[in-house]
C-alpha cells in the first residue's frame, strides 16, 4: 500500500496492515474518495468501504444501492478531505478589468459588490464571493487536492436597470459555463466536478445584450 506523508510517498507492506481507517480532522471537513481504475477511468465517492478480500463497496449518493468494486480493477485510491476554500481568499494570478459604463471607475471587489455593499442576488445575501463588472477576466490558481468547483452567480439587486452579462467559467481553458443573464434572471447556480490535476480557473463576466 502506498501513501503520501508529508509530500512524500511511502510504501507498506500488506501483510503489516491490519485495517485501514479513514477520518477527518474535524466536522468543518469533508471526506471524498477518488478510484483509479487499471483502465484509466475515475470514480468518485462520499463513502468507501474496504473489504478483508481487497474489494471495495460505497454506496451510490443519495440511493440506498451499494455497488462492489473488484480488487482486480482498482489501480489507486485517493482520498481528500476536503474543506471549502473561497476564491476571494486567494489572489488571482492575472486579471483584466475594464469598466466603461460607470464613472467614476469601480474596480471588482472581495466579499463585496463593486459598491461596497453586501452582495446580494434575488434578495440572498452572500458573505463571500467576488463583485465584479464587465469587462471582467480574474484567473486563479487551484490548490492542489481541489476537487469541486460550486458558485453562485448572478445580477447584484443593487443594478436597477435590466442589466445584462454574459457569464463564463474555464478550466485549463476548458469551457464549464458561457451563459447570458439579466437583473431578472435571479440566482443561477454551477458546480464543477474537477479533472485531477488541473491547474487554474478563470472567471469571466462580459457585458451582455444591455450591458451590465
Amino acid at each position: 500500500v502506498k501513501i503520501q506523508w508529508e509530500g512524500q510517498d511511502k510504501s507498506i507492506a500488506l501483510d503489516k496492515i491490519i485495517g485501514i481507517l479513514f477520518a477527518t480532522v474535524s466536522d468543518d471537513f469533508e471526506v471524498i474518495y477518488e478510484i483509479i481504475c487499471v483502465d484509466g477511468s475515475k470514480l468518485r465517492f462520499y463513502n468507501l468501504e474496504m473489504k478483508a478480500d481487497g474489494n471495495c463497496e460505497t454506496k451510490l449518493n443519495n440511493t440506498l444501492d451499494f455497488i462492489s468494486i473488484s480488487k482486480t480493477n482498482i489501480h489507486r485510491i485517493l482520498f481528500n478531505n476536503r474543506k471549502t476554500v473561497f476564491l476571494s481568499e486567494n489572489e488571482p494570478v492575472e486579471e483584466v478589468s475594464k469598466n466603461i459604463l460607470i464613472f467614476p471607475l469601480k474596480n471588482w471587489e472581495k466579499d463585496q459588490n463593486i459598491w461596497k455593499k453586501p452582495l446580494a442576488i434575488g434578495g440572498k445575501l452572500y458573505a463571500n464571493g467576488l463583485g465584479v463588472h464587465s469587462t471582467c477576466h480574474l484567473k486563479y490558481f487551484i490548490p492542489d487536492g481541489s476537487v469541486q468547483f460550486i458558485s453562485d452567480y448572478g445580477i447584484d439587486d443593487c443594478v436597477v436597470n435590466k442589466a445584462g452579462c454574459i457569464f463564463k467559467v474555464l478550466v485549463d481553458k476548458k469551457e464549464y459555463l458561457n451563459e447570458s443573464v439579466n437583473s431578472a434572471s435571479g440566482v443561477k447556480s454551477i458546480t464543477i466536478d474537477l479533472p485531477l490535476n488541473c491547474r487554474e480557473i478563470t472567471l469571466v463576466v462580459d457585458s451582455g445584450l444591455n450591458l451590465d
